[in-house]
């Protein structure tokens, strides 16, 4: 799963459902594996929450390029 979200996120950050939308998965899924990214590294918060209260997430390569 790391590839696909990684890939998702290649063009700009998104939120949970937005990834699981872009990669076809449910966002329970996803949520799962976004969270142990974030944990491990390989992902971070890049904003505020939306407005429904989501956090935005982001490649930490994609991160370290801006």
């Amino acid at each position: 799963m790391h590839a696909p979200i990684l890939k998702a996120l290649g063009a700009g950050p998104l939120t949970v459902p937005e990834i699981a939308e872009q990669i076809g998965y449910p966002s329970d899924e996803v949520l799962f594996w976004v969270m142990g990214m974030r944990r491990y590294g390989h992902i971070v918060e890049v904003e505020d929450p939306t407005d429904e209260g989501y956090f935005r997430y982001a490649s930490v390569r994609q991160e370290a390029t801006s």
